[in-house]
Formats: structure tokens, sequence, C-alpha cells
């Protein structure tokens, strides 16, 4: 079984693991970064050494959501509310989404902000008294 990133095609693949014999169906991967794309290659071979076939398949494993996400508000400016959050390694970004508290309450996306280190926004398009929800993913080298 053999990894390569998905965004090096020149990139040789390196061998994560030799199985000798066909009982072993699975294998885990445990050295991959998160947000990075990889090919994964696995081939038979046969008495002689050879290879006669190789079945590839790509995956990026998800990223984590950021952590200790909050918001905070400032009553000097009643449509404002400032949301802060932990930078997550590796990511390529944030989408943060709104929802007003009710019921079949439509999320809306807030702003995608395309930069790994951002670590807080200000909502600006808030009106006072109203309730509101709102959540935080991570983009990852997928663009989600």
């Amino acid at each position: 079984i053999q990894r390569r990133r998905e965004d090096f095609p020149n990139e040789h693949f390196m061998t994560l693991r030799s199985i000798d014999g066909s009982s072993v169906a699975e294998t885990d991967d445990t050295s991959f970064d998160f947000g990075i794309a990889y090919l994964y290659a696995i081939s038979s071979v046969d008495i002689r050494g050879k290879s006669t076939s190789i079945k590839t398949t790509s995956i990026c494993p998800r990223i984590n959501a950021p952590r200790n996400f909050c918001a905070s508000y400032d009553p000097k400016n009643k449509f404002s509310i400032n949301l802060h959050w932990d930078a997550v390694p590796k990511s390529q970004g944030y989408t943060i989404e709104r929802t007003q508290s009710g019921e079949r309450a439509e999320w809306v996306m807030v702003e995608q902000r395309m930069n790994s280190t951002a670590t807080n926004l200000d909502d600006t398009f808030t009106k006072f008294g109203i309730n509101y929800q709102y959540r935080i993913t991570a983009i990852d080298c997928s663009g989600l």
C-alpha cells in the first residue's frame, strides 16, 4: 500500500505497508495531515515480485472545526456582534454562518474568509433585539 500527495503528481509514492499473504483486508494510515489530499495505491504482487494490477483512490481527511468559538456584544454598538475562534492549523480559511432563533430558520453565510490565520469577525448586519445563532467551519484542501 502506497501513498503520495495528490497535489504533487510528480512525487513518488511512499510505501506505507507491505502485506504478506491475502488475509489482511484493511490497514490504517495514521501519518497523514488534515486538509491535504492524498492518493493511495494498492497492488497485488505475484510470487516473482511482479505487479499485475494497481488500484488507486484519493481522500482528503477533513479538518477539525475551530475551537473556542464565541460571540461578544458591545452595548455601545447595538448592530454588531464580534465573533472569535482559535485558528486551525492547515486550514485554508473559514465559513461563518448564522440563523435567527426560531423554527425553520435557514442558515445564511455571514462571510467566507480565505485566510487561515483569521480568528475574528465583526458581524455588522444584525438587528437589535433579535437572537442569532452562529456556526463556523474550517475550509480544507477540498474547499469544504
